[in-house]
């Protein structure tokens, strides 16, 4: 499966994640899936710097604007956008594969930069 990663940053540059910590995450979960014939593979990284939706929260005016901005490739295609988000408690927050079709501009999976292995909290 292509992965398209949105590394978001704040205008003090916290949350950059490097693409060793990226393969390090990925060569993990490729190695999880094995079995099932799934692989991430990666075909774009950017990375933003936009204070606002550095911190976005679940279903806020900052995740739509994000994901509409940044949001590449088809259904088949995964998105994943590393931020410091806001609401407390949360690691992370994805959207369902059915709901594609509903809202294909709200696809992805938005995850807490600093549950990767290697980067610090801030």
């Amino acid at each position: 499966m292509n992965l398209h990663v949105h590394v978001i940053l704040n205008t003090s540059g916290h949350g950059n994640i490097s693409r060793t910590m990226l393969n390090a995450q990925l060569d993990v979960l490729n190695q999880d899936y094995s079995s099932l014939k799934f692989r991430l593979v990666v075909k774009s990284i950017d990375r933003i710097v936009n204070d606002t939706w550095y911190t976005m929260k679940r279903n806020s005016n900052a995740e739509r604007l994000a994901k509409t901005a940044l949001r590449k490739g088809t259904a088949a295609d995964l998105n994943v956008y590393f931020a410091n988000i806001g609401d407390l408690n949360l690691l992370g927050w994805g959207t369902f594969p059915a709901d594609y079709r509903r809202n294909p501009k709200n696809d992805g999976v938005v995850i807490l930069s600093t549950t990767l292995p290697g980067l610090l909290s801030y």
